[in-house]
């Protein structure tokens, strides 16, 4: 595995002193890895980062009809999440359909609302262009950075004045899909916002779990969650497709009881291939003095739905060396990490070194932390696992003791995990193979 530090010399933060710093994880073949930042600016970024398909520079507007998935966090907790897909020509976008939500609003801002057809503009020589997504009276512009001619990212450019706060995010080409193309069995992950139990104050909350749709409607999951602190494991979850359109990829999710039970009444997705999509919360908020077995909350939650390889699994599942990213949490309260490992199925066992971006209060920024901690994946059907891992990997940087997690696998060393520590904050960490 290679790790390295990027300082982009030329790049000052604004509003401070700091060149812009990154810490790096990346595959062996050199092609993906994670990353976060690194400096003395205060900002707090994770993400990934992808080789670049040369052969998609052609300085033409990519073209097709993209689903995407956009979020974003304001200082207030006011985060906003989105999802939707739309049609790009040498014109510029010619179309399309959009769902947003934003934390604790009464209800979505967008439902199933029109793209209108706006500009958009050929990428340069790096592979940027821009674009704008216009909705109602709101034109709201974006930079876009091609990974291939079927994936890019987007950045708002703007002040972030139409939803108080600038989001950013990735689209990818849809392929055709039909009726069935619903059905299947894969990896929810959701990241999202709410208050501590008992406080007002504002916490992360995280969703994992395997969602399995059949015959079109019928859904079941199982999921394990980290709301603000409080926690649940192998919830069992049954609900309905209510409407999927394969002509745009958007369908919606409906479980009876679901925000009682830690999970939603309702989810919006956008598929753009078989069983692969991104979703968000479309749950009201129900008004103060509401029934507390009718009270609903919308935490914005936003994440993706991923095809889940056939078992069945076993901690053979998890062997040799691989990569993950920790953070891009709904709150800074959970640190950025970036983590090489190296796990042992034989006796569950995993060495890593870590570099932590955390809050001042927190840890500050450290590099090369080593640990050893163990994992065991208990069910072979849902690739349903356990581990402990150190309490600074979500956020509790007070305990002395390793803090329990789950996790979901996709396929070979490749999961999402939670922190499972009653009372301690989560988000979700993404384990990729090397």
């Amino acid at each position: 595995v290679t790790r390295g530090t990027i300082t982009f010399t030329n790049v000052t933060i604004p509003g401070t002193t700091s060149n812009l710093t990154l810490k790096c994880v990346v595959s062996a073949d050199g092609k993906r890895g994670r990353v976060i930042e690194y400096d003395a600016s205060g900002f707090k970024s994770a993400g990934t980062f992808l080789q670049q398909d040369l052969s998609a520079l052609n300085t033409t507007i990519p073209t097709g009809t993209f689903a995407f998935g956009l979020d974003s966090d304001s200082a207030t907790g006011a985060r906003v999440v989105e999802a939707g897909e739309f049609s790009l020509s040498a014109a510029g976008i010619t179309g399309g359909l959009v769902d947003q939500s934003r934390a604790n609003d009464a209800n979505p801002i967008y439902s199933a609302a029109s793209i209108l057809p706006g500009m958009a503009t050929p990428p340069d020589a790096s592979g940027r262009g821009t674009l704008a997504l216009t909705v109602g009276g709101n034109s709201v512009p974006y930079a876009y950075y091609l990974v291939s001619s079927a994936q890019f990212f987007l950045i708002e450019t703007d002040n972030g004045q139409a939803f108080g706060t600038v989001q950013a995010g990735v689209a990818h080409l849809q392929s055709p899909l039909s009726a069935g193309s619903v059905n299947g069995t894969g990896v929810i992950q959701l990241t999202g916002i709410d208050k501590t139990f008992g406080t007002q104050n504002l916490g992360p909350a995280a969703i994992i779990g395997v969602l399995s749709v059949s015959g079109g409607n019928s859904l079941n999951l199982t999921f394990d969650g980290n709301d603000a602190g409080t926690v649940l494991t192998s919830r069992p979850v049954t609900g309905q497709v209510v409407s999927f359109d394969p002509t745009t990829g958007r369908g919606v999710l409906s479980v009876t009881m679901g925000a009682i039970g830690g999970f939603l009444n309702s989810a919006v997705f956008y598929l753009y291939g078989p069983g692969s999509g991104f979703i968000i919360d479309a749950d009201p908020t129900t008004p103060a003095g509401t029934p507390a077995d009718l009270q609903v909350a919308n935490k914005a939650y936003s994440g993706t739905l991923t095809p889940q390889a056939t078992g069945p699994f076993s901690n053979s599942s998890l062997s040799g060396n691989v990569i993950s990213v920790s953070g891009a949490s709904a709150t800074p309260l959970i640190p950025d990490i970036i983590t090489a490992a190296n796990m042992v199925s034989s006796n569950g066992s995993l060495t890593a070194i870590a570099d932590v971006a955390s809050l001042d209060s927190q840890l500050g920024n450290t590099d090369n932390r080593t640990f050893g901690e163990d994992y065991q994946v208990l069910d072979p059907a849902l690739g349903h696992g356990t581990a402990v891992f150190p309490p600074g990997y979500f956020g509790n940087f007070s305990s002395n003791q390793p803090a329990p997690a789950t996790f979901y696998l996709l396929g070979q060393n490749q999961m999402v995990m939670i922190g499972v520590l009653s009372g301690s904050d989560s988000g979700v960490t993404f384990f990729d193979p090397n």
